[in-house]
């Protein structure tokens, strides 16, 4: 087994009888309801950054899919920091960034905002990289706004374009290390339905 799946932690998105399964889309149920997390605005992030104890791997599984739009793009972390100069790698190598979730599916959770490294090394890879992203990442502690601002957007920037796009298919399955990727969503037609299961896995130690 790969590792623990961790439950949705929002009830009405978790997938009946499946409570480690949460749908991603804009599916509703026969009243109506909204069942599903449209995370379409996010942007890229790592899922769950913002947690003290965020999961290391995530599985996307395409239940429904719309005729165009609706891919999932992703970029490396690792490349963001193979990119960047000496000067700015030791410079950045100091800073902490404060990572918060203001998405209102999560109001009332009280695990929305944590501080981590801007550059960190993979606990397998051992490989350094920029973990920061434009949905979770809020500022850079202890700089002048302007200044905490012109880091976030120079990584903002060196994210474009993606790395790679997924044209998602029924019945796809994508796993990657969340802990060196950042992923989003990109627009589609609100009147087709999209429906994905998400699992989000914490490694056995």
């Amino acid at each position: 087994m790969l590792g623990t799946p961790e439950p949705a932690r929002r009830e009405a998105f978790r997938l009946p009888g499946q409570p480690e399964i949460m749908r991603v889309g804009n599916v509703r149920n026969d009243a109506g309801d909204v069942v599903a997390a449209n995370v379409v605005s996010h942007g890229f992030h790592s899922d769950m950054s913002y947690r003290a104890n965020p999961a290391a791997i995530t599985m996307l599984y395409a239940v429904q899919v719309p005729s165009r739009g609706g891919d999932t793009e992703y970029t490396s972390l690792y490349r963001l920091y193979d990119e960047l100069d000496e000067e700015t790698r030791r410079a950045w190598a100091a800073l902490e960034v404060e990572h918060e979730t203001r998405s209102s599916y999560f109001a009332d959770d009280p695990d929305r905002r944590t501080v981590r490294p801007l550059i960190q090394r993979h606990p397998d890879s051992g490989r350094s990289l920029v973990f920061a992203s434009p949905a979770y990442t809020q500022r850079v502690l202890g700089l002048a706004d302007a200044d905490s601002r012109a880091i976030l957007d120079r990584v903002a920037r060196a994210i474009e374009p993606p790395d790679y796009a997924h044209r998602w298919r029924e019945n796809d399955l994508i796993v990657w290390d969340n802990r060196a990727v950042l992923h989003r969503a990109t627009e589609y037609d609100p009147t087709e339905q999209r429906c994905l299961w998400r699992a989000s896995i914490h490694l056995r130690t």
